[in-house]
C-alpha cells in the first residue's frame, strides 16, 4: 500500500496557489498502484476546488493541516458537482485525521439582513460522494460551509465518526451531513452546529433511482442549529425505514427531531431515544417554531396545483407509521406538534406514533413572537420562510399546546408530562389539543392548561 504526502507531487500549501491538480495527482498515483494513503501535511494550507477521491484512496489530514475552498468559480470548472472533495462510484474511501476544511462562506455574503444572510448565486458545498461504498469520515473539523457541507447520494456502508462542522448560524442552506438515497449509515460522536439543518436524511427527486434511505443509526451527537437538529425529509420521493437516533444533546435549535413528509415516499420504523432537547423561537426565515418534536405529512403541492413536476405528477402522498420516542427531556417553546391529513381514501397520512416516558417543560424566554403553527415547506422548493416580503403559506396563527395532535391515528401519550412555566403569553392554552385523533390513547399523561382560569387542560375535536 502506498503513502504518498502532497509535498511530493509539487503542492504548495501557501494558501494562495492552488493545490487541485497536484493533490489530484498524489490521489491518482496512489489508486493506479492499488490504494494507500494521501496525506495533507500539518502546518500548511492548501487552496483547492474539486479534488476527486478514487477508489482505496485514504486522504488522511494530519492536526494542523487545512484544506480551503478556492472561492473562485472557475476553478470548479472540471468538478461535477461544485464541491471541495467528491467521489462517483468509488469503494473504500476516507477521509480521516484531525485537519480541517475550510468552506470559506463569509466570502459569499451578498449582505447581512440582520438574523440571515443574503447570498451570492454561486456557492460550492465542501464534500459530495456519489454511489460510493465502503465511506468511512472520522475526526475532520469542517468550518464556514457555504452550502451542503457533507452531500452523501447512494452511498452504502457509510462510517461517520467524531467529525466536527462549525458553520456560520446565518448562512442559509449550509446543513451538516444529508445521507441521501443512502443505505447502513452510522454517525455517532459528531458536534455540528450549522444553519439549516445538522443532520438531515433526504430522498431527492433527482436521484430518485437509488432507492430509499434506510438502515440507518444516529448516536452520542451534540448539535445546534437554525433548523431542525435531525430531520427526515422534507424531499420524500423515497421511502425511510429502519431508522434509531439515540443519545444525542441537542441545544438552542428551532426544531429538535423532526419528520416532514412531503411527497410520496413513505416513513416507518423509526425510533428517537434517550436524548435531550432545547429549543427556542427565532426569525421567521427558518423553519421551525419551538417544537422539541414535529412530525407533519402533508402535501408539498395544494390540491388543484397546476404544472406539477415530473417527479410528482399525482400529487401523492406517503404515510408515517411506526414512530417512537421514547426517554426524551425537553425544554422548550413550544411543545410537540403532529399533523398529517386525509387521504384520497379517507385515511389519515400519520399512523401508529407513540411518545412514552416524554418530560415537557415550556417556557418563553426569547424576543420571538409565537402561536403559530409552521407546516413549511408547501408549493415548490421554498428556500426562506420569508416569499414576497410576506410569511410564507405554511404558516398560520394557531395557538401552542404542550402536545398538538391533528389528522393522526393510533397516538399513545404513555407518561408523557406537561410543565409550564408562569406567565406565558395568551397563545399558550392547552396540554393536550386533538383534532381528529382517531383511537388516541393516553397512559399516564399529565398537563394542566398553562391558564387554568381561561382555557382547559385537554381539548379533543
Amino acid at each position: 500500500m502506498s503513502q504518498l504526502d502532497v509535498i511530493e507531487f509539487g503542492a504548495k500549501g501557501d494558501g494562495v496557489t492552488l493545490d487541485t491538480s497536484t493533490i489530484q495527482a498524489a490521489i491518482d498515483s496512489v489508486h493506479a498502484q492499488g490504494g494507500g494513503t494521501v496525506t495533507i501535511p500539518g502546518g500548511k494550507t492548501f487552496l483547492c476546488s474539486g479534488i476527486e477521491l478514487k477508489s482505496n484512496v485514504h486522504l488522511y489530514l494530519e492536526p494542523g493541516s487545512v484544506i480551503r475552498a478556492s472561492i473562485t468559480e472557475s476553478d470548479y470548472a472540471k468538478s461535477s458537482f461544485n464541491t471541495v472533495i467528491e467521489a462517483t462510484n468509488a469503494d473504500n474511501i476516507s477521509i480521516t485525521g484531525f485537519g480541517r476544511i475550510e468552506g470559506c462562506g463569509s466570502s459569499f455574503i451578498k449582505e447581512d439582513l440582520g438574523y440571515i444572510y443574503d447570498i451570492k448565486p454561486w456557492r460550492p458545498g465542501l464534500v459530495f460522494l456519489l454511489d460510493c461504498r465502503q465511506v468511512t469520515l472520522r475526526d475532520v473539523s469542517f468550518h464556514e460551509s457555504p452550502w451542503w457541507t457533507v452531500h452523501l447520494v447512494g452511498c452504502q456502508d457509510v462510517l461517520i465518526d467524531g467529525i466536527h462542522i462549525n458553520n456560520d448560524l446565518k448562512m442559509p442552506n449550509c446543513d451538516g451531513i444529508d445521507p441521501d438515497h443512502c443505505q447502513n449509515v452510522r454517525i455517532s460522536n459528531c458536534h455540528i452546529q450549522c444553519a439549516d439543518d445538522c443532520i438531515v436524511f433526504k430522498n431527492t427527486h433527482q436521484y430518485a433511482d437509488r432507492g430509499p434511505c434506510r438502515d440507518i443509526t444516529v448516536t452520542g451527537c451534540t448539535l445546534m442549529c437554525t433548523a431542525t437538529a435531525i430531520k427526515i425529509g422534507s424531499e420524500s420521493v423515497s421511502d425511510f425505514e429502519n431508522i434509531s437516533i439515540s443519545n444525542c444533546t441537542i441545544k438552542s435549535s428551532s426544531r429538535g427531531f423532526g419528520i416532514q413528509l412531503r411527497d410520496q415516499g413513505n416513513v416507518r420504523n423509526v425510533i428517537f431515544s434517550d436524548s435531550t432537547i432545547e429549543t427556542r423561537l427565532f426569525d421567521a426565515h427558518y423553519w421551525g417554531k419551538a417544537e422539541p418534536v414535529h412530525i407533519s405529512a402533508t402535501r408539498r403541492f395544494k390540491p388543484g396545483t397546476e404544472n406539477l413536476p415530473d417527479w410528482n405528477r399525482d400529487n401523492r402522498l406517503g404515510t408515517v407509521r411506526n414512530v417512537l420516542f421514547s426517554n426524551l427531556l425537553c425544554k422548550s417553546e413550544n411543545g410537540i406538534v403532529v399533523v398529517g391529513e386525509v387521504d384520497e381514501n379517507e385515511d389519515l397520512t400519520v399512523h401508529t406514533v407513540v411518545f412514552r416516558n416524554v418530560i415537557l417543560n415550556i417556557d418563553k424566554w426569547t424576543k420571538w413572537p409565537g402561536g403559530e403553527l409552521d407546516l413549511r415547506p408547501v408549493g415548490p422548493l421554498i428556500s426562506s420562510g420569508i416569499k414576497d416580503g410576506k410569511t410564507d403559506p405554511g404558516v398560520t396563527t394557531h395557538p401552542f399546546s404542550g402536545v398538538y395532535l391533528e389528522n393522526a391515528a393510533q397516538v399513545t401519550l404513555d407518561a408523557v408530562m406537561v410543565d409550564w412555566a408562569s406567565g406565558l403569553p395568551d397563545y399558550y392554552e392547552h396540554a393536550l389539543e386533538a383534532r381528529n385523533a382517531k383511537d388516541l390513547r393516553m397512559e399516564g399523561f399529565r398537563g394542566e392548561a398553562p391558564n387554568p382560569l381561561k382555557h382547559e387542560a385537554i381539548v379533543i375535536h
